[in-house]
């Protein structure tokens, strides 16, 4: 049987079981398939219908529909402030993890919207009630919540390691580089049917013990060094384009979801190596 489980982002990571009856029980989870999907077109005068300028994806909302059955009215009220305190807001978000029948483990980051009310008319016996949650996932893509590494330590330059990505869509990467190093680059080439499309950095020298930090998530794109200072004024023009497009992309981008990544450096010494970091992302439940 799949279960349902909210953590909270507090110290603790306080988490708990909204399906074994524990607190309560699970009905259904709406929302958990393909997140919205909008078309963004162009109309002009004189053309008929329009032009197609890609696509965009919209926060995800799921609803909880629960339930949860009481001895008494005393054991009623306790149940109902449990309740309150599981689903209540925070700054950063909740998190729904899923675990599926298969034994697969789906994560989401979520916020409590709209009421969340137990109301008395929902009630199906004298202490049973039904009740439902509303949640918003402004980042609309489930996750493994393991975050997986791999590690490259290169010998030559001119060099390819793989990153083996097994999520269903892509990714954006956090990657270490670690000094010494000069004449760093790195890129990854995506064939696509209308040509390669290629995303490089060229980066200026990493001084030995210093690890430069590349966050290529959405609303981050930041370049720092250890000491936490900004390094996008020393990226080539070029490479602005791969901060904003560098990403893990899975089957059928690539076969399998084995990512190529070359790069090259002039010189370097014993301690430099990459890391790059990231979650295996999915469309759906």
């Amino acid at each position: 049987m799949a279960t349902y489980e909210i953590i909270q982002p507090d110290v603790a990571g306080s988490t708990y079981n909204i399906s074994d009856g524990s607190i309560c029980h699970h009905i259904a989870l709406d929302g958990i398939g393909l997140p919205q999907i909008e078309r963004i077109t162009q109309a002009n005068p004189n053309i008929d219908g329009a032009f197609d300028e890609g696509f965009t994806i919209k926060p995800r909302e799921l609803t909880l529909r629960l339930y949860f059955a009481a001895s008494t009215k005393a054991a009623l009220d306790g149940i109902r402030d449990q309740i309150y305190e599981v689903f209540k807001p925070f700054d950063d978000p909740l998190k729904l993890r899923v675990t599926r029948d298969d034994g697969s483990v789906r994560q989401i980051d979520v916020h409590t919207i709209g009421v969340l009310d137990l109301p008395e008319s929902q009630r199906t016996a004298e202490f049973d009630q039904l009740f439902v949650v509303r949640l918003l996932a402004p980042y609309p893509f489930w996750y493994h919540p393991t975050q997986q590494v791999t590690t490259f330590v290169p010998s030559v330059s001119g060099y390819t390691f793989n990153v083996n990505y097994n999520g269903s869509w892509w990714e954006w990467p956090i990657i270490k580089v670690y000094g010494y190093v000069t004449g760093f680059s790195m890129d990854i080439t995506l064939s696509l049917p209308g040509g390669n499309q290629n995303y490089q950095f060229f980066f200026s020298p990493i001084p030995a013990g210093d690890v430069f930090t590349y966050d290529l998530r959405p609303g981050y794109k930041t370049i720092k060094n250890a000491a936490g200072v900004s390094q996008l004024g020393n990226l080539t023009e070029n490479s602005y384009t791969a901060l904003s497009n560098f990403r893990l992309w899975p089957t059928p981008y690539f076969s399998a979801g084995v990512n190529p990544i070359h790069g090259t450096f002039s010189a370097k010494d014993a301690s430099h190596k990459i890391e790059v970091y990231y979650y295996n992302r999915f469309l759906g439940v």
